[in-house]
């Protein structure tokens, strides 16, 4: 870019692009961030694999629409994470937990 141009900076990378090109957080704040950092950017479910596709699904209906919008905090989040990256059957629990609760909501 010449040094004549107009540009955002990303508040998250700090990559700079053409003025205009970024979004803004909200109205409020004047944090503005390039498509990867965004922090409202939603995952491209469609390109991952079939597996990831039915945990996202299950994962956004059980936490995200069905308990409350998720009252899990960020702190809940990370433990959570530890606790799957280091149990080798936390899937297998997730899914007979996922099913118990389905037959509930069913009810």
């Amino acid at each position: 870019m010449s040094n004549n141009q107009v540009t955002d900076v990303c508040y998250g990378c700090g990559v700079t692009q053409p003025y205009g090109t970024m979004e803004d957080v909200n109205e409020n704040d004047f944090d503005i961030f390039c498509n990867d950092c965004h922090p409202n950017k939603k995952v491209d479910i469609l390109e991952e694999n079939t597996e990831t596709k039915l945990l996202y699904l299950a994962i956004h209906q059980m936490y995200e629409v069905d308990r409350g919008l998720c009252n899990m905090t960020t702190e809940d989040w990370i433990q959570e994470l530890a606790k799957c990256m280091n149990d080798p059957d936390y899937k297998e629990k997730f899914w007979t937990e996922y099913r118990e609760y389905r037959k509930a909501m069913d009810a």
